[in-house]
């Protein structure tokens, strides 16, 4: 059972009731705030609220590995629902996976497997731009119902993330792309707490503040097996194609101008920090 596939872009952000926010950076990677004993308020998609069928949790940075080709490595992901009772879910890769680190390993309950990605999509800093967020994506599907906690558990390496991405979708598998969450958190363990209040992030360890080059062409753009750029390697079944809640196309383009201009300020404010 599968529900639509990720958008390669994120659309303008609407604000809605209790909702769950952080600011997008297609341009910045691994960009967070050393982890606070306070949870993190982010605003998004609030699974706590609304029952919730699908998780989708995708790529929103790059590693740091120093080659370019590299891909994501996912651990163990973990999901509880009001009643704190850890959930049965199965997993599937949306985008491609590499063997033996199937989608599977994330939900076996066994924290040393992982699940892996393409390294051909070149997920790491050295060569990293915005066409690559969601190049590598997860999809578990849950018994529909409410959920109060997610657990994303990495191995604290050069191929785990500071920055992914949690879609949620009801029974009909509509993905928005208004209330995506966008989620910095720990290169260890990411808890992810959901109620009536919102959503907040708090990590295990915390991620050095970075920045990944400019919108450069992206070393390993050129032979990627992604629809966009330079052929389909999965037969065109790509995050590209999927629709908006609207119904309308997303196409594969430049950052909106205000993802832009807010990833020059950090990244001016980085410089000077």
């Amino acid at each position: 059972e599968k529900a639509q596939e990720l958008p390669r872009r994120r659309v303008a952000t609407a604000t809605r009731a209790m909702p769950c926010q952080s600011l997008a950076l297609a341009t910045m990677t691994m960009l967070s705030w050393p982890v606070m004993s306070a949870p993190v308020a982010v605003i998004g998609c609030n699974p706590y609220l609304h029952p919730t069928r699908f998780i989708q949790i995708s790529n929103g940075g790059a590693t740091s590995v120093e080659s370019c080709t590299a891909s994501w490595d996912l651990h163990e992901v973990e999901f509880y629902d009001r009643n704190g009772n850890k959930l049965v879910v199965t997993a599937h890769s949306i985008t491609e996976t590499t063997e033996p680190h199937v989608a599977s390993n994330v939900v076996d309950g066994d924290k040393s497997t992982y699940w892996a990605g393409n390294d051909e999509h070149g997920l790491s800093c050295s060569c990293w731009n915005s066409s690559k967020i969601n190049k590598q994506a997860i999809q578990f599907v849950l018994p529909e119902t409410y959920i109060s906690r997610i657990e994303v558990y990495q191995g604290n390496n050069a191929r785990s993330m500071g920055h992914f991405r949690v879609h949620c979708a009801g029974a009909g598998g509509n993905y928005r792309t208004d209330d995506v969450l966008e989620v910095h958190g720990s290169l260890d363990q990411t808890t992810l707490t959901f109620s009536d209040a919102g959503c907040f992030v708090t990590g295990s360890t915390a991620v050095a503040a970075s920045s990944c080059g400019t919108e450069s062409g992206g070393d390993g753009d050129a032979g990627d097996a992604d629809g966009g750029n330079g052929g389909n390697g999965d037969g065109g079944n790509t995050p590209d194609q999927a629709n908006q809640a609207d119904g309308t196309s997303l196409v594969d383009g430049a950052a909106p101008p205000a993802v832009r201009v807010w990833s020059a300020v950090v990244a001016l404010l980085l410089t000077l920090g």
